[in-house]
């Protein structure tokens, strides 16, 4: 038996579907600049779940790479095509430049108030760093007993004959050049106006004819595997995935003092809806970032992030890393790579 409905539940129900019509109606998709593969997995368990679940809103991400998505941004006209920016320091800076992000609304993203300050000193609050890896160096315990302490002690190691090196080629890019370059320049107390004293370093090593380049990932691990390096600067998370998946006899150090961080930002674009915010709070958020790291094992800037036994050993901690001034290094770069091809064999 059926209970008689009255006028005013009658009324009641019709009030409540209006009121779902009217929300599904003005549900937002944000739309967000990405990667695929266990990237976009992760980012739809520890970020695009919850901020749908708090929202009613949907996430769609839109894949390619750092010039891609400034370029394109920066020919749109009206509402962006892309409402948060995933990007690298290279393509957020060219975001920055280009005028086409949005200071951070603190009200919007009290999260911010938790990323560690060095993060939050280099973004100036036009974005935020949300995770970063380190080029420390990778090595083969079988050949490379005692790894390198210092930065120094790897070159001269390397020209020693001690171990066959591998570091990044000119082709791998503005972040190879910021680990090799600069890097072994701000270890002799130099900057990125006069780089000579680094291109001595690498000049010295491949005349020694223990070191080799990399170019892509790839290289390096087909490299080590074979018996080509015996060690190598290399990325960490990449480095323990690769121990990870059954090779013990190789490790991962950072030498001092510390290794050159690559950090992927988040940015609001201007014209993007103010949802928006609420998705980059989630991004920032502690709960959000300890989901992230425990299935990517890389560093996170929440300072309140706990990562678990297993992650822990594998993350380099915030004091071993060094933050380049990649601005000043992409005005630098021409010279560095004139400088390079005519020193370096």
């Amino acid at each position: 038996m059926t209970r008689p409905y009255t006028l005013a539940a009658l009324l009641v129900g019709s009030t409540i579907a209006a009121q779902a019509l009217v929300s599904k109606a003005h549900a937002e998709n944000i739309v967000v600049s990405g990667y695929g593969g266990l990237w976009s997995e992760t980012f739809e368990t520890c970020f695009a779940a919850p901020y749908r679940e708090k929202t009613g809103n949907t996430v769609s991400i839109t894949l390619g790479a750092p010039n891609q998505w400034v370029n394109q941004l920066a020919a749109a006209t009206g509402k962006p095509p892309i409402d948060l920016l995933m990007i690298s320091s290279s393509g957020a800076l060219d975001a920055i430049d280009k005028g086409l992000v949005e200071p951070i609304d603190e009200a919007r993203v009290p999260n911010y108030a938790r990323i560690d300050p060095q993060f939050r000193d280099f973004t100036k609050g036009l974005g935020s760093v949300y995770v970063y890896g380190a080029m420390g160096l990778t090595y083969d315990t079988r050949t490379v007993e005692t790894p390198p302490a210092t930065w120094e002690d790897f070159v001269e190691g390397t020209v020693e004959g001690k171990w066959r090196a591998s570091i990044p080629g000119l082709n791998y890019g503005s972040s190879g050049l910021a680990s090799t370059v600069w890097m072994l320049e701000h270890v002799a107390g130099g900057n990125t106006d006069n780089v000579d004293h680094a291109i001595e370093d690498i000049r010295r090593m491949r005349a020694s004819g223990n070191l080799i380049f990399w170019n892509n990932a790839n290289d390096f691990i087909n490299q080590i595997s074979s018996g080509e390096a015996d060690i190598g600067m290399y990325w960490d998370g990449r480095s323990w995935a690769f121990i990870d998946d059954g090779h013990p006899e190789i490790a991962y150090a950072n030498p001092a003092p510390g290794s050159v961080a690559a950090m992927t930002w988040v940015q609001k674009l201007k014209g993007s809806p103010d949802t928006a915010w609420d998705l980059m709070n989630i991004i920032l958020s502690a709960e959000g970032q300890s989901c992230y790291t425990e299935k990517m094992r890389y560093g996170m800037s929440n300072m309140d992030v706990t990562y678990s036994p297993e992650v822990t050993p594998q993350i380099t901690k915030l004091d071993e890393i060094v933050i380049p001034p990649f601005a000043e290094i992409t005005a630098e770069l021409p010279k560095w790579v004139d400088q390079w091809n005519r020193t370096i064999q």
